[in-house]
């Protein structure tokens, strides 16, 4: 498997996907200069392409060694002020308007994907305490959408997992199934199994993709 970051050689990387949360990447590329602007990284044999913003960086031992993480990288690190929201007919107040609004400090926005008719529900009155973006988002969507993550292009998604059944759907071999603790491990040749599908009659939860020099292992951890 062949992996960039902004066409530079990544010689380690492990990418962590929540069917819950952000995703992010720790890297080590083979690169001597920090990156500066969006950070792209790539599956190159896939063809698949996760966009990110640098979290933290630094050059050691002759590599850059990075964390990215999923659209503008900055919603952990961002604050948002104390608001309140009314619905002020005929104007409704939905819970679109209350993301975007979240999203709008970190420079983040919704994915075109997201699910129309959880961005639509209707809210009469919504206060916003001073808290971090990430925990805003949380207390927004507890209750009112079952899934919410970042995609691979950057946009927040909204929306209910179909957990479609994956099995046969990409080449595999089978290193580790531990059911007791809800784990499997597969050796890959392309980033296919994401959360919120159904594979070897599990629902996964959250996936973590390890690259290095020689090989490419998936682990997914079952809801």
């Amino acid at each position: 498997m062949l992996l960039s970051l902004n066409g530079a050689q990544v010689v380690e990387c492990s990418l962590t996907l929540p069917r819950v949360g952000l995703w992010h990447a720790d890297l080590v590329v083979d690169q001597l200069a920090n990156i500066s602007g969006p950070a792209v990284l790539s599956f190159d044999d896939a063809g698949v392409k996760y966009k990110g913003g640098v979290v933290r960086q630094g050059l050691f031992g002759g590599y850059l060694r990075a964390r990215i993480a999923a659209g503008s990288g900055q919603l952990w690190s961002t604050d948002v002020p104390a608001k309140t929201f009314q619905a002020a007919p005929p104007n409704a107040l939905t819970l679109q308007t209350l993301i975007a609004d979240v999203l709008a400090n970190s420079g983040d926005s919704i994915d075109a994907t997201a699910d129309a008719s959880v961005l639509s529900l209707p809210l009469q009155y919504w206060a916003r305490s001073a808290q971090n973006a990430v925990a805003a988002l949380q207390a927004l969507l507890d209750g009112r959408a079952p899934s919410w993550r970042m995609t691979a292009a950057g946009g927040l998604w909204v929306g209910t997992d179909a957990y479609a059944v994956v099995d046969g759907a990409f080449p595999y071999q089978l290193l580790d199934d531990r059911e007791d603790l809800g784990r499997l491990e597969i050796a890959q040749l392309s980033p296919d199994l994401v959360p919120g599908s159904s594979f070897l009659g599990h629902n996964i939860g959250r996936v973590v993709y390890r690259v290095d020099s020689d090989s490419f292992t998936t682990t997914a951890y079952v809801d």
